[in-house]
C-alpha cells in the first residue's frame, strides 16, 4: 500500500515510474512514452501507477473503432499514449498501469459478439426510403450527429446500451434503407420502421370514422 501511495503521489506531482533492465527511473509524465519502457503483450499488467505499454487485443470490435472511442480519454491521460494497429487489428496503450487497467476493463465490457456492425436492408413500404431516413436520423439517439456518430460516443453510452447504428442510407432505386449496424441496432432499426412505415391514407380514414 505505501509503494501504490508512493507512485501515486509521483503521478500527482507530474513524474513516472519508468522501469528499464532491472532498474526504475522517475522522469517526466510527459517524456515518459519516449523511455525504452516494458511491454506487456497478455491479459496480465500490473495495476500500478508505473508507466508501461500493453497490447490490446479486441476480438469483435476494430482496433480503429476502439482508436477512435478511446482516443477522448486519452487526452486527459497526462503521458498516455494509444496508437492503432488496423493490420493486425491490435492497440497499443501506453500510461499508468491504472489506467491501462480502466482501459482493459471497459474493452470487456464492450467487445462482446454482436457489436460488429454489418451492413443491412430493410424494405419500405408506405414512405419515400430519403423520407424515412430523414426521420430515423431526427429519431435515433446515435444518428443525430451528421448521421454517422455510433451510440458509442460515451462511456455512459457504451455501458449502458448495446446497440450500434453507424449510418442510414436511403436507397431510391428499391425504396430501401440502407443501414451499418450491429444485431441489437438493427433490431432497434427495424421496431422504429415497423412504428412509422404505416399506411397513411388508412390512418386517416380511421381518424375520420372516429370524429
Amino acid at each position: 500500500d505505501a509503494w501504490k501511495a508512493y507512485l501515486s503521489a509521483l503521478n500527482y506531482s507530474g513524474y513516472a515510474l519508468v522501469k528499464k533492465d532491472a532498474f526504475y527511473y522517475i522522469v517526466p509524465l510527459s517524456k515518459a512514452a519516449n523511455e525504452s519502457i516494458q511491454i506487456y503483450t497478455g491479459e496480465y499488467s500490473p495495476n500500478v501507477d508505473t508507466y508501461f505499454m500493453s497490447v490490446l487485443s479486441p476480438k469483435y470490435l476494430s482496433s480503429t473503432t476502439l482508436h477512435q472511442k478511446f482516443t477522448q480519454w486519452i487526452k486527459n491521460e497526462q503521458g498516455a499514449q494509444l496508437i492503432d494497429i488496423p493490420e493486425t487489428n491490435k492497440l497499443i496503450v501506453g500510461g499508468r498501469g491504472s489506467f491501462i487497467r480502466k482501459l482493459k476493463d471497459l474493452l470487456k465490457i464492450v467487445d462482446v459478439e454482436g457489436y460488429k456492425e454489418s451492413i443491412r436492408y430493410i424494405k419500405i413500404e408506405h414512405y419515400a426510403a430519403d423520407e424515412m431516413a430523414e426521420m430515423l436520423v431526427n429519431l435515433l439517439p446515435s444518428t443525430k450527429q451528421s448521421g454517422s456518430t455510433s451510440i458509442l460516443s460515451k462511456a455512459s453510452n457504451l455501458i449502458k446500451r448495446d446497440s450500434i447504428i453507424s449510418n442510414i442510407i436511403p436507397e431510391q432505386r428499391t425504396n430501401s434503407i440502407i443501414a451499418m449496424a450491429n444485431d441489437q441496432g438493427f433490431k432497434e432499426l427495424q421496431e422504429l420502421i415497423k412504428k412509422i412505415d404505416k399506411d397513411q391514407t388508412a390512418t386517416i380514414s380511421e381518424k375520420m370514422r372516429v370524429h
